[in-house]
């Protein structure tokens, strides 16, 4: 048992010890950004729009020796879509407001340059996990909100985006534009065929 204990440290001393990872530099951050949120999919409404949201939460960066990174994120989205139908001589916009706490799992790849911008291409998967799900329903005799269960509990999708890094003494700047690619159906039956589809900005700052 001693043997064991002793084997045990004597690794923790090596990998502490080892110059790669003493040189893996972990920052901690926060991010606030925009989403352009719409729908797509086969059974997807004609005339949509998007529905503007934000989002914000907190990002961690992990960057080992190398041009690859690792950049988990949790963050609050606001997803969703417009629809305007025809309804006798009124227009009624329906906006469908679907918001979920996300986990994010980005690689990323820096491009080596000179100096302290470092840009980069990331990509990687996501979950989202359903908070609030609403309808917002306007026309010429007014507007009404009322709640709405149709969506799916958790949204899967695939991230896919560029973003610039900015060293300024001991903290980053870091801003990027990414879109979201729903991988899962939105109606909780899966019958029918709408998939989330989500554009978004961002700015943040790592510490």
């Amino acid at each position: 048992m001693i043997k064991k204990l002793t084997l045990a440290g004597l690794l923790l001393l090596l990998i502490g010890a080892s110059p790669t990872f003493a040189q893996i530099d972990i920052k901690p951050g926060v991010s606030v950004g925009l989403n352009l949120a719409s729908v797509r999919g086969d059974d997807a409404p004609d005339e949509l729009d998007r529905r503007n949201g934000f989002r914000a939460g907190a990002i961690l960066m992990i960057d080992p020796v190398g041009p690859l990174a690792f950049q988990p994120e949790v963050l609050y989205q606001q997803k969703g879509y417009k629809s305007t139908i025809e309804s006798g001589r009124q227009e009624i916009t329906s906006t469908y407001k679907i918001n979920y706490a996300q986990i994010n799992g980005l690689v990323k790849f820096q491009v080596p340059l000179a100096g302290p911008v470092s840009p980069s291409f990331f990509a990687g998967p996501a979950i989202g996990f359903k908070v609030s799900e609403s309808v917002e329903r306007s026309g010429d005799t007014g507007t009404i909100s009322f709640p709405d269960q149709d969506a799916s509990g958790t949204d899967v999708s695939a991230i896919l985006g560029l973003g610039m890094d900015i060293s300024i003494g001991v903290t980053t700047l870091t801003v990027d534009a990414r879109y979201g690619l729903g991988l899962t159906n939105l109606p909780e039956d899966g019958d029918t065929s709408i998939k989330n589809s989500t554009f978004g900005i961002s700015a943040g700052v790592l510490f």
